[in-house]
């Protein structure tokens, strides 16, 4: 494939579907796939219906729906009629889905059945196409070949291509504004990250309204001419374990999260059942063995044909990427942002290294302003041709992360040994103790994820006290076995948990610094409300009462 003809994102699509065109490109889970050249007739097909209805080159078009092939043909149908993609999250609440359309003013949305409700109030202000409707009745085979060939370009490298609005822990969303070439070299840049082959298949589970999955999930493997394959149903373990039986990936893009979930149940299930594996967890060559051996059993789970395990959007807790590792599982970490289209650095599952996000893409110049950080740590900076245009409507915000000569500041603080990136803490995150010392409470709360019945946790700076103070919630499950088969009688529930938060209180604080020291342990009795790629939206929870 000759790349430098790519400028545009319907470059980018016109290329692919025309060079993969006889192979499967889109498909639900136990349904037949579309092929590319499939893809491409209804793409086309809808562009120019969007065109005769009066779409105008630069006007934006919202997308509001779980993932589905529908979701992708609507998306470069937008942008080959010259349109703008705004791509809405579907976990955003009604209010924060009429504030994305009225104030990125949208002409006209695509939306699932199940998301009309939140537009019922004014559905009447848009053109609204219901997805499952797309093609009814529409005969693919009795449409003119010809009509179905036109390859127009409205678009320039340098134009708006969508618009995407984030869910941040701190609570603002913002309209982040990517062009045309800020997309397509960031696909071009990460091609090789994924080891993909044609015949590989992928399974999309994050939402294509990230750019983590819309550029790393969608387009890369587009690119590659892979089957991507969609859940018609949230990932939990019930839908997930048959859809990987049956389509066995080759590539899979993940948060943290899930895959911290399926260790915490390896453990439970797998580990604290058996004597044989207890045993072995005491020490650590034999723990070593041991989760090699639940490595072979773990990569059947997945399929017998998983070569990359994409990991992004938040930290993997270390103990967690201990067993990855030494289970010889193909994980990869990266990381990026929206406003960098996203990918920074990223490799692939080869050349992992341990705790590292990896090595900046080529075309990413960075360097790091020590100022804000400790220890050889700093505030990463970046530049390159991936950076975006700014936020939408919101000149001041864009000045103070990006600068005239096109540094974006990440607000990560980061540190590279030998060309590897460590990321070591967000800035916003960072807690000032009061001799002036810097406390970073990523560093606490992975001591207290380590803890063996510990969900989730936060760690936050009472401003009456002066102290810290984390927040724990349990696998409340898993507790309650474990307070059964204890040999005393156990007691009320609710003083079990209170002594156990007590212990890992003294645990933790025995490794930590004297300026680090948790106060106090409070229990979270409900999850952390988080965002859509499952960090905890501190700006909720960073107080004694929410």
């Amino acid at each position: 494939m000759n790349y430098s003809n790519i400028k545009t994102i319907p470059d980018f699509f016109y290329e692919c579907t025309a060079r993969y065109s006889k192979r499967d490109s889109l498909s639900f889970i136990d349904e037949t796939p579309l092929t590319y050249k499939d893809v491409f007739n209804h793409a086309t097909f809808l562009s120019k219906k969007l065109k005769q209805d009066g779409l105008k080159t630069g006007e934006k078009v919202a997308i509001l729906s779980e993932n589905s092939p529908s979701w992708v043909i609507a998306y470069f149908s937008i942008s080959c009629a010259g349109g703008v993609m705004v791509p809405i999250l579907p976990d955003f609440h009604q209010k924060e889905v009429l504030n994305i359309l009225e104030h990125a003013e949208v002409s006209g949305i695509f939306i699932s059945k199940k998301h009309l409700p939140k537009i019922k109030d004014v559905e009447d202000k848009y053109k609204v196409m219901i997805l499952e409707e797309l093609f009814q009745n529409v005969d693919f085979s009795s449409i003119e070949e010809e009509s179905l060939k036109e390859r127009e370009v409205l678009a320039q490298p340098e134009d708006l291509a969508c618009i995407i609005y984030t869910s941040g822990t701190t609570g603002s969303s913002k309209g982040v504004m990517l062009s045309h070439r800020n997309i397509i070299s960031n696909v071009l840049g990460s091609r090789h990250i994924p080891p993909l082959r044609h015949y590989d298949r992928a399974l999309s589970v994050l939402p294509l309204a990230h750019t983590y999955e819309g550029t790393l999930g969608l387009y890369v493997p587009f690119l590659r001419g892979t089957t991507i394959f969609y859940l018609k149903r949230p990932p939990s373990t019930s839908v997930l374990l048959p859809a990987l039986k049956k389509i066995r990936p080759g590539m899979m893009l993940t948060v943290p999260l899930l895959m911290e979930k399926i260790y915490a149940g390896i453990k439970t299930t797998k580990i604290q059942k058996s004597k044989l594996l207890s045993f072995m967890y005491k020490k650590d060559f034999t723990r070593f063995i041991a989760n090699r051996l639940i490595g072979i059993s773990l990569k059947k789970t997945f399929g017998g044909k998983l070569r990359f395990y994409g990991i992004g959007g938040a930290p993997l807790t270390e103990e967690t990427e201990v067993f990855l590792r030494q289970a010889k599982f193909p994980y990869a970490i990266g990381y990026g942002l929206t406003e960098t289209s996203p990918l920074l650095a990223g490799d692939n599952a080869k050349n992992t290294k341990f705790r590292s996000t990896g090595r900046f893409l080529s075309e990413v110049e960075h360097k790091l302003d020590l100022s804000k950080g400790k220890d050889g740590a700093g505030e990463i900076l970046v530049r390159g041709p991936n950076i975006m245009m700014g936020y939408y409507k919101d000149p001041e915000k864009t000045k103070d992360v990006l600068s005239k000569d096109g540094w974006f500041r990440t607000g990560d603080l980061g540190a590279v040994k030998n060309g590897y990136l460590t990321i070591k803490g967000r800035i916003k995150n960072m807690i000032l103790g009061a001799n002036g010392e810097n406390i970073y409470p990523e560093n606490i709360e992975n001591l207290i994820n380590k803890e063996t019945f510990v969900e989730e946790c936060l760690v936050f700076h009472d401003e009456e006290t002066k102290t810290l103070v984390a927040k724990i919630h349990l696998n409340y499950d898993n507790f309650s076995e474990h307070i059964k088969n204890l040999p005393k009688s156990a007691g009320v529930f609710q003083e079990d948990i209170s002594n156990y938060l007590s212990e890992i209180k003294e645990r933790i604080n025995n490794e930590l610094g004297r300026f680090s020291k948790v106060n106090e342990v409070m229990e979270q009795k409900e999850p952390f409300i988080k965002t859509p790629t499952l960090k905890i939206k501190r700006f909720l929870h960073s107080k004694r009462k929410e």
